[in-house]
């Protein structure tokens, strides 16, 4: 899917993650589009609609796969247990939650200063083990226009 289309598809989706949440639905859009490869990595595709590399947690199928995580700044492949959601809805959803959790509360300060990419950056730390994470999620934002969604 071309990423003009994943953001279309998948736009609705965000913006009620984000109306329910107020993370902002191109931070959201980012996000998915960044860890599934623009929806073509096997976790975001049926039966699994995980568009946000979320591991499994409370009450949440899981599915075991290959990912890479970065240990000590170097990217080492392990398996994980992945959440495996009905819909790209759910995962949305979900994605919007888990940034709402304390672990986040830093973030969120960010987010309630009007400061997406403070957001952005202090989120990264937590949601992802990539050191760059932020910056490519910076630039999802920048290269498709996210921030004015």
């Amino acid at each position: 899917m071309r990423p003009h289309e994943f953001i279309y598809k998948y736009l609705d989706a965000a913006k009620k993650a984000s109306a329910e949440t107020g993370i902002p639905t191109g931070v959201l859009l980012a996000i998915a589009a960044h860890e599934s490869g623009w929806g073509k990595s096997k976790l975001s595709q049926p039966p699994h609609y995980n568009f946000g590399g979320v591991k499994r947690h409370g009450n949440l199928k899981g599915v075991k796969m290959l990912t890479t995580e970065y240990v000590n700044g170097k990217p080492v492949k392990v398996y994980a247990d992945f959440a495996s959601y009905g819909s790209p809805e759910e995962s949305f959803r979900d994605i919007a939650r888990v940034l709402r959790k304390p672990i986040y509360k830093e973030a969120q300060a960010e987010l309630e200063q009007n400061n997406v990419v403070g957001f952005i950056i202090k989120f990264a730390k937590h949601y992802a083990t990539d050191p760059s994470y932020a910056q490519k999620i910076i630039a999802v934002m920048n290269k498709w226009g996210l921030w004015k969604l």
